[in-house]
């Protein structure tokens, strides 16, 4: 005769007893995150339109600062380029043009310069701005803007972009034509 043989369990003694088993036992988890070293114009360029020079010999003076003296038909510009450092690192920054006064304007005595600013207080961290007044543009050149840029918004500052003021002079036998240059901006991670 066959007998048939019920076994039962309970569930949470089961649970119990795995616990009592595996206790003591650790697994790990573990990843690398890389930063970023990265800057971004937030505002990219600057256009102060079509217009002439006063034929007089007078030069054309346009910057970001709003100034606008010898050719009254160009825009008045009064917001400079912004550079943001939107990586997760303190960086040195340095700028460049791939043109010079003369490349870019023309003419006799031509002027193109730029200066750096905070835009935020505390944005360029090593306590001086190299180019904190309007320095001239040599082309190609690297030139330190800030060798303490600081990163996005963190614990201790908000402060994190720039303002890259511009000036132009334009002599009044530059040649009348499109006139552009490009302005880059090179960030390497700042090291102690």
């Amino acid at each position: 005769m066959q007998k048939n043989i019920l076994i039962c369990f309970s569930l949470a003694a089961l649970a119990i007893m795995a616990t009592a088993v595996f206790a003591g036992y650790t697994g790990s988890v573990g990843l690398t995150l890389d930063g970023t070293t990265q800057v971004s114009f937030t505002t990219a360029s600057v256009a102060w339109g079509t217009g002439s020079v006063i034929a007089s010999g007078t030069p054309c003076t346009l910057d970001t600062d709003a100034t606008n003296t010898g050719c009254p038909s160009f825009n008045n510009v009064s917001t400079p380029l912004v550079i943001e450092n939107t990586g997760t690192f303190a960086v040195k920054l340095e700028l460049s043009s791939n043109k010079d006064a003369a490349d870019f304007i023309g003419g006799t005595s031509p002027t193109f310069k730029w200066k750096v600013t905070n835009k935020e207080v505390g944005s360029c961290d090593d306590g001086t701005l190299p180019l904190a007044s309007y320095t001239t543009i040599v082309k190609t050149t690297a030139t330190t803007a800030c060798a303490k840029f600081l990163k996005v918004p963190t614990c201790e500052t908000a402060a994190s972009t720039l303002d890259v003021d511009l000036q132009v002079v334009i002599p009044s036998d530059a040649t009348a034509e499109a006139k552009s240059a490009t302005i880059t901006a090179t960030a390497t991670k700042w090291v102690v």
